[in-house]
Formats: structure tokens, C-alpha cells, sequence
């Protein structure tokens, strides 16, 4: 059998024609050629490829036969038949012609043989391209007894010569539409097993197998199909095969056509290409041109395209508001603009006009627009050219910006200045700089009435004494050094330098001479204190347009987590990356020794194992930020932790990691507290207002993404911890003297927001005068309404201000399986995720009734059979809002005939409008009897 890798073109594959279809044609004339010998040849009668009958049949090795002319196996004369023959296909379209000839084996034995060209009727660079089926007419034996002809009984002798080394994925049908051949690009885009495949009927093969691992089965099966139902047109189509064991997610285009002749007419052959990078590309410029249209209408810049002709292609709605247009028609040099002196422009002089004049980049020129709403604006207008990969000129840019109020108020400050000169030539007539002279042994020979005022010495107390010993704090300061430099140099120097006994920073110019030091001195504490106000401004604006992409990066990653590790690590990752901050950590509480314990750290290494943290208030580790935001559930901040006198137990660490200030945010969501965000900055005074509300905000995002994912492991995993809890004389522990008789069932909790929960269960008759008594002696019970009655027993809802028990085991990513007070008895079954810290759960119930005892503990395994798809639309596909409703619907009688709860009554218990109620109840319904009607039907006619 012919090696793949010297029979297999990489361009026979390479679209050569207009209608992107020529490598599905040339397949197919491979196909209707195959026979007892199979050559293909180039334009010029070249040996390009060869199957192993036809080189047996030479006598001739491979090596010598590919790149030789094809008269290497043929007398003179019939070379120039083919060359001939080839020559008449090319110039009239011809597909086929035949030849009877004889072929001159390397031993010089003369093989009599009819020889069948096809055409790839191909016009690409390489020329016409032809296979020639080599038929043995003689059918002679070969040197060694056997026979000559070889009959392909089995198709893969020949179509692994030419096709299996394809980068497309191949399939080849026979009449009746069994699977003859498949190349290891089909095994590799779809996960199929090539001997699994051969020999079946390819609409089976798409039923089971195929069809269920592309995006849009149904779409997908019926196209394909129908091609076999009606086998006599091409096809051309792109599907998506989706991720699983043994293959990739990518795209792929399917082109298939009939085979008209040969072996294998009435059949078809099928190809697909991988065409994953180019979709992806698509879609990454589809996305990009998305982000720049929001761009240019969300700028405040206006922005105006032209080309090179001077037609407008393209402005945003800032740019129509800048030149007063009420239509985004607009043609170059429509509207008057003027220059700074009130002159009209020519447009030869505007700065699109000077790009498409000269090709060169303008840069703020500033223009006065006078539109028809009367109302002058100054802008200044950049204009940048756009050039093709010839350099020629394709397109301008042109951004304008509205400077009128910048320009209003340099007027004003102009006028402001032009007073306070005047002003300040009046003052410096009458007051000087301080000044003080020294000799060149250092001791003060003149101090004037201002150097007495700023240095609080006066000029009898200074004159003689040495400058070092009336000032020692100076001695090896800035000051000393500027001095000694000045005198050394004889050269003048101004600087500027901080005095700390004064409190004071000092401007100073020094001029030398030979005698000694003239030094002029002024206060600058005041100027440079506004500089440092400024440049603080500007940090802390700079640090909140970071914290605003770290906020929105982080949302974005922590969404797609799966785990709770995984979350709390991205942020953390995600905090420590950003400029803004230089370490972050999540550590929850240990309930027992009440002590911080890490969980992950980013930026820092071993920062928890270092320093001890509590959330005990009576410690003096307890009551720095951290452990303030547990027993608060607030953030807390340390904007100096060098002064702060709460951090005083860290101080040392703070100097050793090197951070100024510290932020600590509360893990939480609907009551429950998951752990602490610890965030630090080198910044002195960071998490000022706005960067505090920014950076607040991740406690909610990471605790609504824990909750989310623990809610989910517990629902959909197999292996579930169970708990049977019981809790002896319940209603004691909140000082309910109502005598405790029948029996209360809770069904359900749901949260409602702003803290408050909806208790859904049954109770019998004689329960009721309890649950009247919870609503009196327990704070936050604050109401239980009656849902129905009938046989005994009473449906009710309850509106709780703060998480229960119930609620506090469902944010630990568990659930209630049962739970009941009989007699004023609590029982409770709990399942738990396997992974769940048991101890946590127990701990908490533990604290809020300490004589709750654990009757059970047993790992089980659910029964999830085919609810797993509910479950993941219920978890997935539902918002927290939409579950909440269907839920409240559900338990308060909504579904029953005739209702328990109208809607109304529904919306009002959840504080929403009743629209708002019957908008989401109604989008809930939708995705979940979607979901079951598609499992039903899968089940009843999908064969599973």
C-alpha cells in the first residue's frame, strides 16, 4: 500500500476555483477513479502520486517513480498520446478520455493496459490535474507466480493513498449509503472509531452518534439526511461539535456531493473542514467592532470618519451635538468654523483638510462653532490619516473636544491674575524674603525682620553664633549639604527642603562668595501642602478608575468558577495584580477559638500564618479592621495603620510587608458570613470614600458566587452527608410560654432581600396558638399569615427579619430534607455536600440553641436519576429572583384549584409589583417545563 505522505498533495485540499468547492470535486474524481492502479499526474505529465498496484505493476521503486515524467514507464509514442490527451482535457473541458497502451516495466517487459484519465478540471496556478486508472488487459503473473491484476474488493487499498493524510475529515458512501471509508480526520473531529463506523449505514451513524455531538442536532440530522433522501445536488453548511471524550470543541464546514461513476456511483463523499480558527476570529472581530461602537457612543469625545474623497462615513452623537446637528448627515465644510481670532477657515486650512492636503497628523488646533442654537463652542480638534498597506491615504479620524468652559475659565483667571499682580507689586514693595547672611567660618553677620520672623530667632540672639550651633537640627540635613555645595562651587542654588523643628518647608536660593553666603528664604509650607492635597487627589482618582477595572474584571472571572477555592483565589489574585493594592487574603472564622484561619492569599506569602487575628472584642486582636467586620458585618478600613491606634498588634508587620492601609470586607450573603476579605494598599489614605463603595462591593459579588456554587454542589451531587438534628423544647431558647402542642412542619425558606425571609409549612390545629406566640415573644417573627385550611391541618407563611436555622444550613450549601417541631420538640434531617466542614453546620446551630444535639451522621447517596437537568436549570438558567418567586408561588398555594394565594397577595409577601410577579412566575414556568418536555421527549424518542 502506497505511504500517505507521498501520495497526498497538501494543495489538493486548497480551494483553487471561484465557487470554494474545488477540493470536493477533486475528492470525488479520486473517488470515480479508483480501479487496479491509480497514478495521478500533473499538468506536465508528472508522477505526483502512485498506489501500490501501479508501482508493483512498473517494477519501479516509489522514489524513482514520483517527480518523474510519466514516459519513465511508456515507449516515446505513447507519452506523447498522453501529453496529448491531458492537453485536449484542459483546453475542451473534458473530464475523462481513454487510452490503450502498453507500460514498460523496469525489467523492459511491455504490460499491455487501458489507461482512464480524469480530470480535477482545476484552474489553479499548478495547472490541469488528472488521475490516471491503470487497467491490466494482459492480467499476466508477476515474477513470482501471481496474478498481475489486483481487483480492490476492499476500499481501503486505495482511498488511504489519497485521502487519509488530508487536514479535512473524509467520508466516503456507497450506493446505499453505508460508510465504505473514513479518514483519521473524521475519527478525530467527532470521537469516532474508524472499525466501529466502516460497513454501517451513515443515517444510523448520524442518529446515534454524530447527531449528538453537534450544536443544533435536530438542524444538523435533517440537513445531512435529506442530502441522502435526494442524493443529486452538493452541499455546504458550517456546525459546531461540541467538547467530550476524544475530541475538541470546533467548527467545522461540511461539504458533500454525489459520486456520479466509478466503484462508488450513487454514493457520496462527504468532507469537513476545521474551520475553528476562523470562526473564533469572526466572532473575536464581531465582539471588537460591539466594544467600539459602544466606545464611540459612550465617548465624550465626538468622533467623525471621512475618506479620502471628503465623504463622511461615520460620527457619533458628541460630535452632532458639538456642531449643532439635528441629523447625522453631514458633508465636510457644511458648518462655519473659525480660528482663535474670529476669522472664517477655509476648509484647505481645517484640520481634516490639512490631512487630506499634506497626509500629516494635526494636533489640537482649536476651532469657535457657531451652530444654528446660537450657543458658541470652542473645541480642539485632532485629525490623524489612515493609510492602506500601500501608504496611500484611505481615511481621516478627526476628534473634537469642547473646550469652551476651559477657554471661559482662562479668561477668567487671566483677568484674576492680571488683578493679583497688581496687588503683589504692592505687597513685595513692602515685604522681602527672609534673608541671612554668614561668613566663610559659618557665622551669621546679617538676619533681616522677615528671616526673624520665619526662623523665631532675632538678629541681636544670631549675630556671631556659628550657623551649625544656633541650628543643629540642620547638621547633615538638606540644608547643610546645599550650603557646603554653594560654598565649595561658588556656584548659586536654589532648592527646596523641609525643616521639621519649624513644621515648616522652605524655598531657598544661596548665592556664594568669596567671604561667605547670602541665603534668601521663603515659607512654602502652604503651597506645598496644596501640591501634596493635588497629587493625593490625583492618586486616589487614579487608584478608583483601578479599582473600578479590578471590580469588573474580578466580577466577571468569579462567575465563571466552580469551586469556592477558585473564587475566593481569583479574587484575591485579581487584587494583588492591580496597581492599586499590594496583597489581599480570604480567611473564615474558626467558631471554637474564634481566631481567623486562612484560606488563600495572593500577592504575600504566609502573611496569616504570621500575625494572629480575632474575632473576640475583648481581645486586642479583635479589634482591628478584620475582626471589627465579624462582629459588625461591615467593612472596615485602616487608612494609616501607622497610626492607627486599633492596629497597634500589627504596626511591626505593617513595616515589615510594607502597606500604609488595610480594608477588611464581610463575605456574606442573605445573612450568612462565608469569611473576610483582607485588602492592603502602600497607599496612606486609600479606601477614601468612593474606593470604599467600589471595593465594598466584593464581599457581595464573592458571597452571592459561593452561595451559588455550594447551592449547586449540594443539588447536583451524588454523595451527600445526611444529619438528623434534634433540638429538645425549641421555643424555650426564645422565651415562648405558650403551651407547646401539635405538630409544625417548615417546607421551605425563601429569601426576599433587605434580610428578611419567607417561612413556608403546615401545622395542625392545636400548633396554631404556638405560631401566634412566636409573633409575640420572638423579634423577628414578624407576622404568620394562614394560607388555607382543611382536615386538620393549617398551611401558613411567615415573614422572619433574620436567617434561621433553616436558612443558615441552606447557605452552607446544604439543605433541609425534613424538618419538624412535634410537641415543641425540633427534629430536622439535613443534607449536606460531602465536601461540607460537618463541624461549621453543627457549630452553628450549636450558637444560636445550645441544646441541639446530633442524632445521625451517614454519608448516602441521592436518588438523582433524570432530575439532573432540572436541577441545572433551576440552578443555572433561574435568577435568584425568579427561584424566590416560583418558590413563595409554590408553598403559599398559588398552583392549587381553587388558589390558596392570589398573585397579588403573592407579590405583596415578596414587596413586588404584581406585573413584576407574574413577569417572573411566568418566565420561570417557561424555562422549566421547557426543560421537562425536552427530557420527556428525549426519553420517549430518543432511544434513552
Amino acid at each position: 500500500m502506497s505511504d500517505p505522505a507521498e501520495t497526498t498533495d497538501a494543495t489538493f485540499w486548497v480551494d483553487g476555483d471561484g465557487d470554494g468547492d474545488g477540493p470536493l470535486r477533486r475528492c470525488r474524481t479520486l473517488l470515480e477513479s479508483i480501479g487496479d492502479g491509480l497514478v495521478q499526474l500533473d499538468a506536465d505529465g508528472d508522477v505526483v502520486a502512485a498506489t501500490e498496484t501501479f508501482v508493483e505493476l512498473t517494477g519501479h521503486a516509489r522514489d524513482d517513480l514520483l517527480g518523474e515524467h510519466v514516459s519513465l514507464v511508456l515507449d516515446r509514442t505513447d507519452a506523447v498520446r498522453i501529453e496529448t490527451a491531458i492537453r485536449s482535457i484542459r483546453d475542451d473541458d473534458r473530464e475523462t478520455s481513454t487510452l490503450e497502451l502498453e507500460l514498460r516495466t523496469a525489467s523492459g517487459e511491455a504490460v499491455p493496459c487501458r489507461l482512464r484519465l480524469h480530470s480535477f478540471d482545476d484552474r489553479t496556478e499548478e495547472g490541469t490535474v488528472v488521475v490516471c486508472n491503470v487497467d491490466d488487459r494482459d492480467g499476466r503473473d508477476d515474477r513470482d507466480g501471481r496474478r498481475g491484476r489486483r481487483t480492490l474488493e476492499d476500499p481501503s487499498d486505495a482511498l488511504p493513498a489519497v485521502l487519509d493524510e488530508a487536514d479535512v475529515g473524509v467520508f466516503v458512501l456507497d450506493s446505499t449509503f453505508d460508510v465504505v471509508w473514513l479518514n483519521e480526520g473524521i475519527e478525530r473531529y467527532f470521537g469516532l472509531d474508524r472499525e466501529a463506523v466502516v460497513g454501517r449505514d451513515k443515517r444510523d451513524v448520524i442518529a446515534e452518534t454524530i447527531g449528538n455531538r453537534v450544536a443544533d442536532t435536530d438542524a444538523f440530522v435533517d440537513t445531512v439526511r435529506s442530502t441522502y433522501e435526494d442524493n443529486s445536488y452538493v452541499e455546504q453548511f458550517e456546525c459546531r461539535v461540541t467538547p467530550g471524550e476524544h475530541r475538541e470543541e470546533r467548527w467545522l464546514e461540511h461539504r458533500s456531493k454525489p459520486i456520479d461513476s466509478g466503484r462508488y456511483a450513487g454514493g457520496r463523499v462527504e468532507l469537513y473542514y476545521d474551520v475553528t480558527d476562523r470562526t473564533r476570529s469572526e466572532r473575536s472581530l464581531r465582539r471588537e467592532r460591539d466594544v467600539v461602537e459602544r466606545i464611540l457612543e459612550t465617548s465624550p469625545v465626538g468622533v467623525l470618519i471621512a475618506t479620502a474623497d471628503g465623504s463622511v462615513t461615520r460620527m457619533n452623537e458628541r460630535m452632532e451635538a458639538i456642531l449643532g446637528l439635528s441629523s447625522g448627515e453631514y458633508a465636510l465644510g457644511q458648518r462655519d468654523l473659525f480660528d482663535a481670532d474670529g476669522d472664517l477657515l477655509p476648509f484647505e486650512q481645517r484640520p481634516i483638510g490639512r490631512v487630506l492636503e499634506t497626509g500629516e497628523t494635526v494636533r489640537g488646533q482649536e476651532l469657535l462653532v457657531k451652530p444654528p442654537d446660537g450657543k458658541r463652542r470652542w473645541v480642539s480638534v485632532n485629525a490623524t490619516p489612515l493609510t492602506d498597506d500601500a501608504g496611500d491615504l484611505e481615511r481621516v479620524v478627526a476628534t473634537a473636544t469642547d473646550v469652551t468652559q476651559l477657554k471661559e475659565q482662562a479668561r477668567r483667571l487671566e483677568r484674576q491674575r492680571d488683578g493679583l499682580r497688581t496687588e503683589l507689586d504692592e505687597v513685595f514693595d513692602r515685604v522681602t524674603d527672609g534673608f541671612f547672611a554668614v561668613d566663610d567660618d559659618w557665622r551669621f553677620t546679617y538676619v533681616n525682620e522677615r528671616a526673624e520672623e520665619l526662623l523665631d530667632w532675632t538678629e541681636d540672639e544670631l549675630l556671631g553664633e556659628p550657623l551649625w550651633a544656633a541650628f543643629p537640627e540642620a547638621v547633615d540635613s538638606t540644608f547643610e549639604e546645599q550650603y557646603r555645595h554653594a560654598m565649595e562651587t561658588q556656584e548659586s542654588i536654589s532648592f527646596e527642603a523641609y525643616y521639621p523643628p519649624l513644621e515648616a518647608w522652605f524655598e531657598v536660593r544661596v548665592y556664594p562668595s568669596e567671604s561667605g553666603l547670602s541665603v534668601y528664604f521663603a515659607d512654602v509650607t502652604e503651597r506645598n501642602q496644596r501640591e501634596r492635597e493635588l497629587e493625593r487627589q490625583r492618586e486616589q482618582l487614579a487608584a478608583l478608575n483601578n479599582v473600578n477595572d479590578v471590580v469588573r474584571e474580578t466580577t466577571d472571572a468569579v462567575i465563571d468558577q466552580s469551586t469556592r477555592e477558585e473564587i475566593e483565589r481569583t479574587v484575591c489574585e485579581s487584587l494583588a495584580d492591580s496597581a492599586s493594592y499590594a496583597f489581599a487574603w480570604v480567611a473564615e472564622v474558626d467558631p471554637q477559638t474564634e481566631r481567623l484561619v486562612p484560606r488563600v492569599e495572593a500577592g504575600v506569602d504566609g502573611y496569616l500564618e504570621d500575625v494572629d487575628v480575632s474575632a473576640d472584642p475583648d481581645e486586642p486582636a479583635g479589634r482591628g479592621p478584620a475582626g471589627r467586620a465579624v462582629q459588625t458585618g461591615e467593612m472596615q478600613i485602616s487608612r494609616d495603620v501607622l497610626t492607627d491606634p486599633a492596629f497597634e498588634p500589627w504596626r511591626e508587620y505593617a513595616r515589615e510587608y510594607g502597606y500604609r492601609s488595610s480594608a477588611a470586607i464581610p463575605i456574606t450573603h442573605e445573612g450568612t458570613l462565608y469569611g473576610i476579605l483582607g485588602v492592603y494598599s502602600e497607599r496612606t489614605g486609600a479606601f477614601a470614600a468612593d474606593e470604599r463603595s467600589v471595593v465594598g462591593q466584593l464581599g457581595e459579588i464573592v458571597g452571592h458566587a459561593i452561595a451559588a456554587v455550594e447551592r449547586k454542589r449540594a443539588l447536583t451531587s451524588d454523595e451527600v452527608v445526611e444529619l438528623e438534628l434534634q433540638i429538645r423544647d425549641v421555643f424555650e431558647a426564645v422565651d415562648v410560654q405558650q403551651s407547646l402542642e401539635g405538630t409544625i412542619t417548615f417546607e421551605r425558606t425563601v429569601p426576599v432581600g433587605d434580610g428578611e425571609y419567607l417561612v413556608y409549612g403546615t401545622a395542625t390545629d392545636d400548633a396554631l396558638p404556638t405560631l401566634d406566640a412566636l409573633t409575640d415573644c420572638v423579634s423577628y417573627w414578624e407576622d404568620v399569615t394562614v394560607i388555607s385550611e382543611g382536615f386538620g391541618d393549617v398551611s401558613f407563611e411567615a415573614r422572619l427579619s433574620e436567617s434561621t436555622v433553616l436558612s443558615t444550613i441552606a447557605s452552607q450549601g446544604g439543605y433541609v430534607e425534613e424538618a419538624i417541631v412535634d410537641d415543641g420538640d425540633f427534629h430536622m434531617t439535613v443534607h449536606l455536600p460531602r465536601e461540607t466542614d460537618v463541624r461549621r453546620v453543627t457549630d452553628d446551630v450549636e450558637a444560636r440553641y445550645p441544646n441541639a444535639e446530633v442524632l445521625a451522621r451517614r454519608q448516602v447517596t441521592r436518588d438523582v436519576g433524570s432530575s439532573q437537568r432540572l436541577e441545572r436549570t433551576w440552578l443555572d438558567d433561574l435568577t435568584d429572583r425568579q427561584r424566590a418567586v416560583l418558590e413563595a408561588a409554590y408553598y403559599s398555594g398559588f398552583f392549587e384549584w381553587p388558589r390558596d394565594s392570589s398573585g397579588e397577595a403573592v407579590a405583596e409577601s415578596l414587596d413586588i409589583a404584581p406585573a413584576t410577579f407574574h413577569q417572573h412566575i411566568r418566565t420561570a414556568q417557561n424555562k422549566l417545563f421547557e426543560t421537562l418536555l425536552e427530557e420527556t421527549l428525549t426519553t420517549s424518542y430518543g432511544g434513552r
